[in-house]
């Protein structure tokens, strides 16, 4: 199936690891002229030199951070200038909060927001005029299964992806008429370098193994594993094609079968 993403431009926001390093390659096999943008320019090095060693093409890198609005605008503007139009906006930064309510600070809630929400919202902001002044686009925000069956110990990160499935379907109802179609992926456990991370913490703790750790874990879901980004990255790449151009306003939900309710 032709996809239809040939020399289009794409520009992945948190791209340089995981599900967005993933999501930048799958583009980039597609043909696709990609900009990765994240915060850590050694971070964004490093998914240089992997995504040339993959695929012989080296993206466009651009230091940014989504809390700093300066940074953002910057971003869309050197992505415009390198890729001529963004036709696709991937938004996929984000960061995780653990923690009871009654133990987070204010701070811990502004950190969080910053990023998993407001992070969303600006970016669109900077790039939308220039997909509606060029004729259209795809937007897709990746989300949390969390947004509709909150995680334990995670009220932060709950609220926030909830709120982001809320917008992107308030934002796909407001751009439709222009041609922006927006859409919200929505990973269940997902294998990244945070899971990792508590795995090692929990196997230091309470004397597992890894194996133990992430089999635990998987219970909660049907398929009984954790899914591997590159098997989210193909469904983000086909909400961004011409295959998908009657799509639009969905959240998309790639759990295992995590998610208990029916609609």
């Amino acid at each position: 199936m032709d996809l239809g993403l040939k020399d289009r431009g794409v520009l992945v926001v948190g791209g340089s690891e995981n599900l967005g390093f993933a999501i930048s390659k799958a583009f980039v096999v597609e043909g696709a002229r990609v900009a990765i943008a994240a915060r850590r320019a050694d971070g964004l090095a490093e998914a240089a030199r992997a995504m040339a060693d993959a695929t012989g093409v080296e993206p466009l890198l651009i230091t940014a951070d989504v809390t700093v609005a300066e940074d953002v605008e910057r971003m869309a503007e050197e992505a415009v200038g390198h890729l001529g139009r963004i036709h696709v906006l991937v938004n996929n930064a984000g960061q995780s909060h653990l923690g009871a309510f009654l133990d987070l600070s204010e701070e811990d809630w502004d950190a969080n927001l910053a990023v998993n929400l407001r992070g969303v919202i600006r970016c669109c902001r900077s790039v939308v005029p220039h997909m509606i002044e060029a004729g259209g686009g795809s937007i897709i925000n990746i989300g949390s299964v969390s947004g509709l069956q909150p995680s334990e110990n995670a009220i932060v990160s709950n609220t926030a992806k909830a709120a982001m499935n809320n917008f992107s379907k308030s934002l796909s109802n407001e751009l439709a008429p222009k041609g922006v179609r927006v859409n919200c992926v929505n990973p269940g456990r997902l294998m990244n370098d945070r899971w990792r991370a508590r795995a090692e913490a929990a196997c230091q703790k309470e004397g597992i193994t890894e194996e133990e750790f992430f089999g635990r874990i998987s219970k909660a879901v049907p398929l009984g594993r954790f899914a591997e980004p590159e098997e989210l990255a193909p469904i983000v790449v086909f909400l961004a094609s011409d295959q998908a151009g009657y799509i639009t306003g969905q959240s998309v939900y790639a759990d295992g079968g995590m998610i208990k309710s029916a609609f």
